[in-house]
């Protein structure tokens, strides 16, 4: 490779532009090469090459240092970055609630950089002020929240959620924003026991406390009991305590189970509470007609997370926090910065209703709207109502092979989404009666195969450690196919079967 540094050039502002261009050329050819290795049909590369900290460490040397190495030596570098990071883009990679970035999607992110600019107001990002806007619009609509409500992008759902339980607060004790909570105030939130973490944080964050987050019992499938959240909230009540916010679930992190979202919400009508529905992995199934119904109801709902960096398949990070009622963000959120913000009297075609930073915990909060954009400019709703139907689609087939190895493999619960939940029963506890031993024998062949999976770098599936530990698979890269599926099974039978015959389980 023909050299693109020179010791004349200290810094790669300092370097002529022909020289930065070539190293944008070559990283560019890197990176198009390492996406296509991702959906090789042959399946070459392994999801990841596992690297122990201490190893990674010496073999891939991250210090910084004080003379400068130049354009070549960085480019060695993003070869090993891309070397030892986990392919999440790789068809074998279920292990989290997101998979697969679409390519249109990652190119959003290049145009995104070479952008430069944040979103406080509409002057320094004309284009993605209403960009953002018009999206959030379409998202809505298929919430069923009004056109005219208000929403925002964040980074990531943890934040939705703290604007929701914001917004709430502040439309019910506007109070608090200058005062801070008063004695007489004792704010109590409720959410699933399944929930995710957040919805407690963003009670210890505010101030209301994790104590002062209830937590909803759920039924034998992972749903939220509406009678139980209607016991509770009479509950608080009786006890001089004001209940103002509650979170139902649109998929659970571990079991995706969708929460009754329609009985939920007249519940929390009867008792004058804020409604707020956490779809940041479900929220998807809104542009499936044949599979929206797992959502009824959310339309009267407060506010709606939904994060599409997970089942529309967009980078990280993409998050949307939407409200049915306009104007719920600025007042809870404005400190009105003349510096920033101005009023637009001279060309009332600037209004202030673009300039979104004072309706966001950030100023300088980053453009994540471009990827959205561009990838539903190209697929469409009916685009991704088909990857939406693929998911379930390779969930249930997953689910089927399952079934087709009973004694090997068991359920441990039926799929509601595209979280499949399993254990693998290794030959030598097979025949042991139901009961402690054979929990305990299971949870630890769990975590030992998966452990040499990790290791083995062929496929990535997580883990959920409660005991006895079980699998969780996540079927949502568009492209697996049912031969990846399949390769999941022989790969935890085959490990499991060899540390059983070699005594470890």
């Amino acid at each position: 490779m023909q050299s693109i540094s020179s010791s004349n050039h200290f810094a790669p502002h300092g370097a002529p532009w022909e020289m930065r261009k070539a190293f944008m050329d070559k990283t560019y050819e890197k990176l198009v090469k390492y996406l296509e290795e991702n959906v090789d049909p042959e399946r070459k590369q392994k999801v990841v090459e596992w690297m122990d900290p201490g190893k990674l460490r010496t073999t891939f040397d991250m210090k910084l240092q004080e003379d400068p190495e130049g354009f070549d030596s960085v480019l060695d570098d993003v070869d090993k970055v891309l070397k030892h990071s986990v392919r999440t883009g790789h068809p074998r990679f279920m292990n989290m609630l997101y998979s697969g970035a679409e390519e249109i999607g990652i190119t959003g992110e290049f145009i995104t950089a070479a952008c430069n600019t944040a979103m406080p107001t509409y002057e320094i990002a004309p284009v993605f002020s209403i960009m953002e806007r018009t999206t959030l619009e379409h998202m809505r609509s298929k919430i069923g929240f009004p056109k005219d409500g208000d929403g925002v992008m964040t980074p990531g759902g943890s934040i939705g959620n703290l604007y929701a339980m914001m917004a709430a607060r502040h439309y019910q004790f506007p109070h608090i924003k200058a005062e801070g909570l008063r004695p007489e105030d004792k704010l109590v939130a409720f959410t699933s026991e399944l929930s995710h973490y957040s919805i407690k944080r963003a009670a210890s964050v505010l101030g209301i406390g994790t104590n002062n987050c209830w937590t909803i019992p759920t039924d034998d499938v992972g749903r939220i009991i509406p009678s139980e959240l209607d016991r509770l909230l009479e509950k608080a009540k009786a006890e001089g305590k004001k209940p103002f916010f509650v979170a139902a679930t649109a998929c659970t992190t571990v079991e995706a189970a969708f929460d009754p979202i329609e009985e939920t919400g007249e519940i929390c009508r009867k008792h004058g509470v804020w409604f707020h529905v956490d779809a940041a992995w479900g929220g998807g199934v809104l542009v499936s007609n044949k599979h929206k119904h797992l959502m009824k109801g959310v339309e009267k709902a407060d506010s709606c997370l939904w994060n599409p960096h997970k089942m529309l398949g967009l980078p990280q990070q993409c998050s949307c926090i939407n409200f049915r009622r306009p104007d719920m963000l600025a007042p809870a959120m404005s400190m009105g910065a003349k510096y920033l913000f101005h009023d637009h009297d001279v060309d009332d075609s600037l209004p202030q209703m673009y300039d979104t930073g004072d309706k966001t915990l950030q100023c300088g909060r980053r453009v994540d709207v471009l990827k959205l954009w561009l990838a539903w400019r190209v697929y469409g709703d009916q685009g991704y109502e088909r990857r939406i139907n693929l998911a379930f689609d390779n969930a249930k087939y997953f689910a089927d092979l399952i079934r087709s190895r009973p004694g090997r493999f068991a359920l441990r619960s039926e799929p509601q989404s595209v979280n499949v939940c399993f254990w693998y029963i290794p030959p030598s506890i097979r025949d042991l009666e139901p009961g402690q031993e054979r929990d305990q024998r299971l949870h630890q062949s769990t975590k030992k195969i998966r452990d040499v999976l990790l290791r083995e770098g062929n496929v990535l599936v997580n883990i959920f450690s409660e005991f006895p530990a079980f699998w969780r698979m996540v079927v949502n890269n568009s492209n697996v196919e049912h031969r990846d599926l399949e390769f999941v099974l022989g790969e935890i039978e085959r490990i499991g079967e060899d540390l059983d015959k070699a005594g470890v389980l």
